[in-house]
């Protein structure tokens, strides 16, 4: 099992569950395990289409894009707006939408 399978499970397997099964918010469990935090950007075509998202720096970040939290087995969560998940094929995308 991953570590973002163990976090999963910790928080009820439910991405729209901001406090774990215990008790503790999201961020007081992903502060247990050593965290990459990566926030995500939209990259647009040159029609100004939304693309995949990629790696931005804090300050290029606005609310409600994907943030990445990678863990040290290379396992990550995917948080955006009001809900997270484990993450897809993609960097910043869901496995849900997979």
């Amino acid at each position: 099992m991953t570590i973002a399978q163990k976090i999963s499970k910790m928080m009820g397997n439910d991405g729209q569950a901001f406090v774990a099964l215990n008790g503790r918010s999201f961020r007081s469990v992903l502060r247990d395990y050593t965290v990459k935090i990566e926030y995500g950007g939209r990259s647009l075509n040159a029609n100004g289409i939304d693309l995949d998202h990629e790696a931005v720096t804090c300050s290029e970040y606005f609310a409600g894009d994907p943030i990445r939290y990678e863990f040290d087995d290379r396992s990550a969560i995917v948080e955006a707006g009001d809900a997270w998940d484990i993450e897809g094929k993609k960097p910043f995308s869901w496995k849900s939408l997979d």
